[in-house]
């Protein structure tokens, strides 16, 4: 009798373990009744979180635009492709995805001033900074006032280079700003004629203010370059990523519109022109250490030296932590009879990447609750000591040991009045 009692509080306790795990962990288990146990583990899909990075913005493009909206704005940044919703101001705004990194909005109409692009996904929202601000202009009554033209659009950062803008009606200027610091310039054989100031190396925003009132973008922003006027690169996003390749990389200068190459380290990459500023690769696989990245336009070349890192695998959070490895500290219960059907939990550390666990080698499906637990279940295996490992998608490994002993064949089955047969 007590061998009976034994085998249903093992049994009960089974169904509750069963219960307790998502629907998900249920449906991977092998059904309970009819037909024999497989002899060895499937190797059944894993069920796995997709994980979401943290959204933010690099610069947007242009970062002005008429109060009365339809401004179609290039954002930048990373982990921007799960886009679910634009605000500009607190106001929703339409958008399209255009790759993970960049997404494209037009502007809805909203009030004069100065405000943020906020951008949500499944994996957070934007910051509120500075390269997330845009402004909504009054419409100006001049509606002939228009800047098409702009020479040269790169200087020394220095200062002192001579801008000249040319359209229609500039004579009504009254005033010109370089990111929003006035800067000394005349009317001149009808052109407006600009100095720019020092500033640091990159792009710069130049805005025309007409005098009867609103705001005019010149037609490109103005390069701070000591390149000589050809290729250069500004800014790289992201500037880390794992050593088998596959980073989409957003290059932010100078010169990019007649690029005809981009290479690492010598090795040719894919790429896409997005702007005369701005070019988007896909990183080669590379051993682990820091590459350089150099674009081509044919009679010119620019090299970013040092300036992108692979690692066996990363911590988007902290990209210098480099090698992430799996540790295991429990599994429970730690033992279990041959017949398998045990829901075990593992416990450890930097479980996030687990791409695999096997048995003695034999794969097993598994559910990843969070980075520190997983839960599978243990297959049917001949009574002995065997080895669970987990391996994480850069291929490092942690393993932890589990026990099956001898099944006894089971009595009858009691009926419980509140529950009926087991095996209903």
């Amino acid at each position: 009798m007590e061998s009976i009692r034994t085998h249903w509080s093992r049994r009960r306790r089974f169904a509750l373990a069963v219960a307790a795990l998502p629907v998900a962990a249920v449906a991977f288990m092998p059904l309970i009744g009819g037909g024999g146990f497989a002899t060895t583990a499937r190797a059944e899909p894993e069920i796995q979180e997709v994980q979401f990075g943290t959204p933010s913005i690099s610069y947007l493009t242009p970062t002005a635009g008429p109060q009365t909206g339809g401004t179609i704005v290039t954002v930048y940044g990373v982990n921007l492709g799960w886009a679910t919703t634009v605000l500009v101001g607190g106001s929703p705004a339409a958008f399209s995805v255009v790759n993970e990194n960049t997404i494209q909005l037009v502007t809805p109409a909203h009030a004069a001033g100065t405000y943020y692009v906020q951008i949500w996904t499944p994996g957070g929202v934007t910051d509120l900074n500075s390269a997330a601000l845009f402004t909504f202009s009054p419409t100006t009554p001049d509606v002939g006032f228009a800047v098409t033209g702009m020479s040269p659009r790169y200087g020394s950062t220095a200062g002192g280079t001579v801008v000249t803008f040319t359209g229609t009606n500039l004579w009504n200027t009254a005033n010109v700003t370089v990111d929003g610091v006035n800067v000394p310039w005349i009317w001149s054989g009808g052109a407006i004629l600009a100095t720019m100031p020092p500033h640091a190396r990159g792009l710069a925003t130049v805005n025309l203010y007409p005098a009867a009132g609103g705001v005019v973008p010149a037609p490109y922003p103005f390069a701070y370059t000591n390149n000589g006027g050809v290729l250069d690169i500004f800014a790289i996003s992201p500037s880390y990523g794992p050593t088998w390749g596959g980073t989409v990389v957003t290059l932010n200068g100078f010169g990019f519109a007649n690029a005809d190459g981009v290479f690492v380290d010598g090795v040719s990459a894919t790429y896409s022109i997005l702007s005369d500023n701005v070019i988007q690769f896909v990183t080669p696989a590379h051993a682990a250490g820091i590459a350089n990245i150099t674009v081509y336009d044919g009679a010119n070349s620019t090299t970013a030296v040092n300036r992108f890192t692979y690692t066996d695998f990363y911590n988007p959070a902290n990209p210098a932590v480099g090698i992430i490895r799996p540790a295991l500290t429990s599994i429970t219960p730690d033992n279990g009879d041959a017949r398998g059907m045990h829901p075990v939990v593992l416990r450890g550390s930097n479980l996030t990447e687990t791409k695999s666990i096997t048995v003695d080698g034999a794969r097993i499906p598994f559910v990843r609750i969070s980075d520190s637990e997983l839960w599978l279940t243990m297959p049917l295996h001949i009574a002995g000591m065997v080895t669970v490992t987990v391996y994480n998608s850069n291929g490092t490994t942690a393993s932890i040991g589990f026990r099956y002993h001898d099944a006894h064949p089971a009595g009858p089955e009691p009926w419980d009045p509140l529950t009926g047969y087991p095996w209903k």
